[in-house]
């Protein structure tokens, strides 16, 4: 018979997580709310209870189902037939969908025949041993005798002793234990570290309560064996309403148990492994709300997982920027592709990478690389919502851009080369026929011409040595240096500048600055990089900029400041990194300062800079006074023209610029035999028919170059490789760097003095080379 219609039992949401559980639930199932509200209904270890998620799941799909039934004995013990009804309710107010169980009808089980009632109770009787009282007939008389005895649950009697009366063939079987075993023992017989004081597992049977449910363990009849079981009582009572004992619905839990150890194991590591995940992990709900925040979220983003939990994901990423949305289509991200991608969640969308700019808490934009996707179960249903995995690949991005600016710069190197070999070679004439005419006997307005022209020369010199230093990255050429003539010699530079506008620049330079070893060009060029960056920051306003030297404690301080608009103080700690500059791209390349710091540091000095913004911005240069070292550089002219008097030797001068070839023999022809050649093959020709004390070759030249013509010379075992003087415009190329460090050659710069040339020349006729 119907007991009762549509009446409401509980409600889950999509996951399973039971959000509502009535009074009438708790009356047919046993469990207080309490216990299992917010729970899920796998983790709860009733078969039923997986019968409602999978009718949740047909549901949420649009299929249709069945009542769900289950027969259950309750608290009067009386068993009945419970069929329930499942429906899905419109979105909450989260916009989650609700699916609620309703008990559609409740039948008590079909009552026997008295014969087959006395029956069966003469059979439990003949099992006991002994009558059974008026309760138990009752109890058997109100139930169906053939369906408990044979029920697929163990079930255990006891009286309000805890004295076993009855086990059905279940329990039997569980325990391993014949009825007549059993009967008339303490239920403690069978289960373990249990009794009926204080708060022991059964001490409800004194108490004369009846606890929901309990977890025990059962000693099976060997002895060896424990088996989890989840015990559930039910209240016996007498027709007059005393209570006459018990009666013990045994499940075994131990499949349960081993599930729930590894459930619990994996969501440990599961946990342990994404917090230590320095990446962010989010998951977030169809409606966008976040669910899940792990701790590279809380680093990345500024908020903790108690702040961001229960957020819209898109507000938190995305910040103003979505909030201020101007229109609804914006905000449906018709531009956005992680808008567009959350917005079509629900649909069997693949997963998707992309960057995007993120937005810290603090307002900073910073880039980011996003993989978004929606993990669904082998029935294609969503299983945690929406994965986004966020890298900050801030970092990635400056060395993208470094990799950038460097493939630039070697191409931008590999040009200089080029341009400053050329460069060289025509320079090479120039400063060598202004230094032979001043050997001349020539005075007055001429002399001092020809002095700017080598003045200028060597000035181009010096400007093309810098410009390669900086394509090949040289070494420093330490020499005895005068660091306040460098800095009047860089002022001095600026002075069109200065007179173009209204910037006052200051000098202050100490009387008592002691030489120093340092590369002159190096020392320089970062002069000219600050003051230039301090003459750049006045270009808008006036202002004044101060140079100043001292010497103190056996270090010589250089401080460059001025009156411009300063640094920002988050770009401080960043002002010597490569490629960093708050400039427009037309007017820097952020390279300047980071190769100051360079320069310094391979001079063991220091570089700092301290700031006020809209006051001052000041450079402190530190380099440490080195113990001068003194080369034995100094050449006489005159000694050079006299010193291989009487002792004239064949030179073959080889270059393919007749300029150079022209210069060498105006130099050499006063003491030498000289021939000139302008390649390496036509050399090759005259090394036939005549003998020679010395080669001067350029290393590079079309045809046969200096390198071919040191390996075929070599090849020929004469011993002539070891008679030349290489010349060459760069002197920092990678491959002529190899090559002189491999053969000991003797290589000369161009272009070069006078001098150079004679001391080169006679340094190898004196070292005994000679034949």
């Amino acid at each position: 018979m119907t007991a009762k219609q549509d009446s409401f039992v509980m409600e889950i949401d999509s996951s399973g997580k039971v959000t509502d559980w009535s009074d009438l639930a708790c009356q047919l199932f046993g469990y207080d709310k309490s216990d299992v509200l917010n729970s899920y209904l796998p983790l709860i270890p009733e078969r039923i209870f997986h019968e409602f998620l999978d009718a949740k799941n047909k549901v949420l799909k649009g299929e249709q189902h069945a009542l769900i039934s289950t027969k259950r004995m309750l608290e009067d013990g009386a068993m009945v037939e419970l069929n329930f009804l499942c429906n899905l309710l419109s979105l909450n107010h989260d916009r989650k969908n609700s699916i609620r169980f309703n008990l559609h009808s409740i039948k008590k089980l079909k009552s026997i025949s008295a014969d087959t009632q006395r029956q069966n109770e003469s059979i439990v009787e003949q099992e006991t041993n002994e009558p059974l009282n008026n309760g138990f007939k009752n109890l058997l008389h109100n139930q169906e005798n053939d369906i408990l005895i044979n029920l697929p649950e163990a079930v255990v009697i006891i009286d309000t002793s805890g004295v076993i009366k009855f086990v059905n063939k279940c329990a039997e079987s569980f325990t391993g234990y014949k009825h007549d075993e059993l009967s008339g023992k303490n239920i403690t017989f069978i289960t373990e570290h249990t009794g009926f004081g204080g708060n022991g597992s059964f001490s409800f049977i004194t108490k004369k309560t009846c606890p929901q449910s309990f977890r025990a363990t059962i000693l099976t009849r060997n002895g060896d064996s424990e088996v989890p079981v989840e015990i559930l009582p039910v209240m016996n009572h007498s027709s007059s309403g005393a209570i006459e004992g018990y009666t013990l619905i045994l499940k075994d839990i131990s499949e349960l148990l081993s599930k729930d150890e590894l459930i619990s194991y994996l969501r440990d590591y599961t946990d342990y492994t994404i917090e230590s995940l320095d990446d962010a992990l989010i998951t977030s709900r169809e409606d966008n709300t976040i669910m899940y925040w792990n701790r590279g979220a809380e680093e990345m983003f500024g908020y903790s997982s108690a702040e961001a939990t229960g957020k819209n994901i898109l507000t938190i990423l995305l910040g103003n920027k979505y909030k201020d949305a101007e229109s609804p289509s914006e905000k449906e991200g018709s531009k956005n592709p992680l808008i567009a991608y959350l917005a079509n969640s629900s649909n069997e969308t693949a997963k998707l990478s992309f960057e995007k700019k993120l937005v810290r808490r603090n307002g900073e934009l910073f880039p980011a690389l996003l993989s978004v996707s929606v993990p669904r179960n082998n029935k294609g249903e969503s299983v945690v919502g929406n994965v986004i995995l966020i890298k900050d690949i801030t970092e990635r991005k400056k060395l993208e851009q470094q990799l950038l600016h460097s493939e630039k710069l070697a191409s931008l190197g590999s040009m200089i080369s080029g341009i400053t070999h050329e460069l060289n070679n025509k320079l090479a004439p120039i400063l060598g026929y202004a230094q032979l005419i001043k050997l001349m006997d020539i005075d007055g307005e001429l002399s001092d011409m020809i002095s700017k022209i080598e003045i200028s020369a060597k000035s181009a010199k010096n400007i093309i040595h810098s410009l390669l230093g900086f394509a090949r990255h040289n070494k420093p050429d330490f020499k005895p240096v005068d660091l306040n003539e460098i800095l009047i010699r860089v002022v001095n530079l600026f002075k069109y500048k200065l007179d173009a506008s209204n910037i006052i620049l200051k000098t202050d330079l100490g009387k008592n600055i002691p030489k120093t070893m340092a590369d002159e060009n190096q020392i320089e060029q970062v002069f000219v990089n600050i003051i230039n960056n301090s003459l750049q920051a006045l270009e808008t306003t006036d202002g004044v900029v101060d140079v100043t030297s001292r010497y103190i404690n056996n270090s010589i301080f250089i401080n460059i400041s001025d009156t411009g608009p300063g640094i920002h103080e988050e770009n401080l700690k960043r002002i010597f990194d490569p490629f960093f500059t708050t400039k427009e791209p037309s007017i820097g390349t952020g390279l300047g300062l980071s190769v100051c710091y360079g320069i310094i540091n391979n001079h063991n000095g220091r570089i700092t800079v301290e700031s006020e913004p809209l006051k001052k911005t000041i450079f402190v240069i530190e380099l440490p006074v080195k113990e001068i070292i003194q080369k034995n550089d100094d050449f006489s002219i005159e000694l050079a023209k006299d010193k291989f008097k009487g002792s004239k030797k064949n030179i073959l001068v080889i270059d393919d610029d007749p300029m150079i070839r022209d210069l060498m023999e105006s130099v050499l022809k006063r003491n030498h035999h000289v021939d000139l050649a302008n390649a390496g093959g036509e050399a090759m020709e005259m090394l036939e028919h005549k003998k020679y004390d010395l080669i001067i070759s350029d290393l590079r030249m079309p045809g046969i170059d200096g390198f071919k013509l040191f390996q075929l010379l070599k090849d020929k075992s004469t011993g002539m490789e070891k008679k030349i003087i290489f010349t060459t415009g760069d002197t920092y190329d990678h491959k002529t760097k190899q090559f002189i460090e491999k053969t000991g050659s003797k290589c000369l710069a161009k272009p070069f003095n006078v001098e150079d040339l004679m001391e080169y020349i006679n340094s190898f006729f004196s070292s005994n080379l000679s034949v």
